[in-house]
């Protein structure tokens, strides 16, 4: 009985042996009869899945898209849930990049296929689109990062895009040995680093005041209810650059919670990117004179600090009176 033969994993076999040919002798050595020869079957026997070097190089390149794709799917797996849209950029920058074997030798197919599109309308139009495609992906993770406050609001996501886009360009410094891997990674990590880099609110030193025992090195973070409000639940932490303020929220806490209780500040690192306070900030006075801040990421403790004012019985029962003896749902509302 005759063998059946597989023809998607035939064609995908040449698919290889293009590849290889490429990777070794470059595109114009990468004749039909050369691919045949490498991929260990009869001229005719590749004609029959593919009429025209062109067409060869299409299929391959999609075969050579869809292994990239994996290879960028099993990375993201690594990266956490949800992954940092920075961490995706540059796994997506560093596989279009000669910087290992499989990542090697598709930007050499790629850079094949440009040149010969370059010469071929049709093809030239194929691959126009997968690149428009490939960029409106890079633009669209770049324009969800701004709405959600990781990238300035003030950069131009188009302009922002075509520079991340422009790193692929060191793929012929890579080839030529220009410059060395490790290079072209740190340039990588340095114009993410920048495009991420939040407007810098304050430089700090930050303060968290509470009722809580903690010790360095503990994080803070939301998802806790209010002291204030103990009906809403907390979406963020909130910290000051003022630490007789985080004292005040360390007294109040300790009131809160029915005046049994030490209060405490102690300086903190945000690591993530945090915001002015929208519930003091442009209020009685512009600006943010009390210097508060919120953010979504956990905050990390430092050390305790104890050179801070406490309120005197007299500033203190003032609090009581405006503050404490009122019932929760009668404290205010706080913009969550």
């Amino acid at each position: 009985m005759p063998k059946q033969v597989d023809h998607h994993e035939r064609r995908e076999s040449i698919a290889h042996a293009l590849w290889r040919v490429v990777d070794q002798q470059g595109w114009p050595k990468a004749t039909m009869r050369e691919v045949a020869r490498e991929a260990g079957v009869s001229l005719g026997q590749l004609q029959h899945y593919f009429s025209s070097r062109a067409e060869m190089l299409a299929f391959a390149m999609e075969f050579a898209s869809e292994q990239t794709s994996h290879r960028v799917e099993r990375g993201l797996k690594s990266l956490g849930h949800p992954p940092h849209p920075r961490d995706v950029l540059r796994l997506a920058i560093t596989e279009l990049l000669p910087l290992q074997p499989d990542s090697r030798a598709t930007s050499r197919m790629n850079a094949a296929y440009v040149f010969e599109a370059m010469h071929d309308p049709s093809l030239r139009e194929q691959v126009g689109v997968g690149l428009r495609d490939g960029r409106a992906l890079v633009e669209l993770l770049i324009r969800q990062a701004m709405s959600s406050g990781q990238i300035r609001p003030d950069c131009d996501p188009i302009i922002e895009t075509n520079l991340v886009l422009a790193l692929t360009g060191l793929a012929p410094l890579l080839e030529l040995n220009v410059i060395e891997p490790h290079a072209a990674r740190a340039a990588i990590d340095k114009h993410l680093e920048r495009l991420f880099e939040p407007d810098v609110l304050d430089d700090g030193p930050f303060f968290h005041g509470t009722a809580a025992t903690l010790r360095a090195g503990d994080l803070l973070t939301p998802g806790f209810r209010s002291n204030y409000r103990p009906d809403v639940v907390m979406n963020h932490v909130y910290f000051t650059a003022l630490r007789d303020g985080a004292g005040l929220a360390a007294e109040l806490a300790v009131e809160l919670l029915g005046g049994s209780g030490v209060p405490h500040v102690y300086e903190v690192t945000p690591t993530g990117a945090f915001e002015n306070d929208p519930n003091v900030t442009d209020k009685k006075f512009p600006g943010n004179p009390t210097r508060s801040f919120r953010t979504a990421e956990p905050l990390r403790v430092v050390r305790e600090v104890t050179d801070w004012t406490r309120l005197t019985p007299e500033a203190l029962q003032v609090w009581r009176d405006r503050l404490i003896s009122k019932a929760p749902d009668e404290r205010g509302e706080i913009l969550n």
